[in-house]
């Protein structure tokens, strides 16, 4: 063997044995992406069915103006679409407009109350995110059903529907906004009619 084939063989296992190097790194050489699991927070709830609440808000009774107005909540959630809503509602009537313009006072009792059964149906699911850790589930749903009314010491049969947002606060708590129309037929100031008596409302309830 020539001396120059020795040198290029020398060239050669050296250069080799140099690459080899650079691939012969240990865990420690490699880079790591610098990443951080946030972990989000999720108000939930896991298998209650029922809940109970009060609500406040106010009742536009047609023809004798809006009122303060309290009232009771009870649902059954029959499926994870569908739930069963009882209400009782209750508010002092101020004097109608025509007892304003007559300077009168036509009924002794001042009283509304309200009864209802309602079916709602979880129309469009979602979340609210207060901060990037922190969510609440919400849903918003539509209501209707039946219920009675009274008023100025008569009953009237009532039909009922609306609208409502509801918002998953913590394990076993949540917050609600309703919108509601209470239809009724009544000739209370001498004219037969259907009016229109629209609440609006908030409250907390509590499942269980």
């Amino acid at each position: 063997m020539n001396k120059l084939t020795i040198a290029f063989a020398f060239i050669l296992s050296f250069s080799l044995h140099s690459h080899a190097g650079l691939f012969d790194e240990t865990e420690d050489d490699i880079i790591q992406p610098d990443v951080i699991n946030s972990e989000i927070n999720v108000a939930q709830l896991d298998t209650e069915l029922f809940e109970i609440g009060a609500y406040v808000g106010f009742i536009a009774i047609e023809d004798f103006g809006s009122e303060p107005l309290l009232g009771l909540t009870a649902n059954f959630h029959a499926t994870e679409d569908l739930f069963i809503q009882t209400n009782y509602a209750f508010a002092n009537v101020s004097r109608s407009t025509l007892e304003k313009v007559q300077d009168a006072e036509f009924f002794s009792d001042r009283k509304y109350t309200s009864y209802d059964f309602l079916v709602g149906w979880n129309a469009l699911p979602g979340e609210v995110f207060i901060t990037s850790n922190w969510t609440f589930n919400s849903v918003f749903y539509l209501i209707a059903g039946v219920g009675n009314t009274e008023l100025a010491d008569d009953k009237y049969f009532t039909f009922t529907w609306g609208t409502g947002y509801r918002i998953i606060l913590a394990e076993g708590f949540s917050f609600h906004v309703d919108y509601k129309d209470h239809m009724f037929d009544t000739d209370l100031l001498g004219q037969s009619k259907t009016t229109h008596n629209i609440e609006i409302s908030s409250g907390i309830n509590y499942f269980f």
